[in-house]
């Protein structure tokens, strides 16, 4: 039923798209001043865990790769909650949470990161999802897991010819410069 209304709504609604506003990445401080605000609301101890030199030194390595206020407090919470918390380097915690959520299609992920980063230095965000198979080797399965997975999201969720990283999953890739 869902899959028919969203086809009688394509089809008989004008779907009316304005002028995009991409947002801009939010200065350090602010992105520490927003961690911060967090941290307040919790319990004593745990804002004193969490207000440690080693604490504040993987939530800065951290912000060097957020694109997102959600994902920088999202792997901010998965590495405050883990078993070694601050004492591990972002890396560790980074490859972890990967093994945990994507243990299937190892190179396709490791091939879809490294088009993704290079596409980075060249200023581009969204990659077609032809340079995309073509980088997973034109593996079908594979795309459809990076995507099940939300490695991968659709740029336009309509129109499904271009992917992004998704902002979630990219500390599992290297630093942004």
């Amino acid at each position: 039923m869902l899959l028919c209304m969203r086809t009688y709504f394509q089809g008989v609604l004008p779907r009316v798209v304005g002028s995009p506003h991409p947002l801009e990445r939010l200065p350090d401080a602010e992105l520490l001043a927003l961690v911060d605000r967090r941290v307040d609301l919790e319990d004593e101890p745990v804002q004193r865990a969490m207000r440690t030199d080693a604490a504040r030194k993987v939530i800065e390595a951290l912000m060097t790769r957020a694109t997102t206020p959600l994902a920088l407090l999202t792997w901010v919470k998965e590495v405050a909650e883990s078993k070694q918390a601050f004492a591990d380097p972002v890396e560790v915690h980074a490859t972890r949470w990967q093994r945990a959520r994507y243990a299937l299609y190892r190179k396709a992920i490791e091939a879809t990161l490294k088009l993704f980063a290079e596409k980075e230095t060249e200023g581009i965000d969204a990659v077609p999802s032809k340079e995309l198979l073509a980088a997973i080797g034109d593996d079908q399965e594979a795309l459809r897991y990076l995507q099940s997975t939300e490695i991968v999201l659709p740029q336009n969720f309509w129109d499904p010819t271009h992917f992004v990283l998704d902002p979630s999953a990219a500390w599992i890739a290297r630093p942004r410069a």
